[in-house]
């Protein structure tokens, strides 16, 4: 899928994702693995627009909103990569980079102090 993308072959890229999602789609690890890539290739387009739907059908997983909000934000829906961050965070309240993403995304937002306090839980974290 990913070579696919790289190579510029969008439609085998997207059959073979559609594929991936057919045969485990009900696997929170390969979903998040298959968003991951997306964005590495730069295409949270596909995340928003493919993943997205398969990660509402799963149980809740932090992880998973941390993924779709961060395509969300690299798409510039920064209210919507709010929402599905804090979704995240009251998931889980120990991923540094929920909090980092959440900074970033309430700067975009215009809220300085928030994004503040995000970034200094993130370092406190670890990051």
């Amino acid at each position: 899928m990913i070579a696919d993308l790289a190579a510029g072959d969008e439609p085998a890229a997207l059959v073979r994702l559609e594929d991936l999602l057919a045969r485990h789609g009900r696997d929170p690890v390969m979903v998040h693995a298959a968003a991951v890539q997306l964005l590495r290739v730069n295409r949270p387009d596909v995340v928003a627009d493919k993943i997205a739907p398969v990660i509402r059908e799963l149980p809740p997983d932090a992880r998973l909103d941390q993924v779709l909000g961060l395509a969300l934000y690299r798409l510039g829906r920064f209210s919507d990569a709010e929402t599905v961050l804090l979704r995240s965070l009251e998931l889980d309240k120990t991923l540094p980079l929920t909090y980092l993403f959440l900074g970033c995304t309430a700067e975009k937002l215009h809220q300085p102090q928030q994004a503040r306090r995000y970034f200094e839980r993130a370092s406190q974290l670890g990051l």
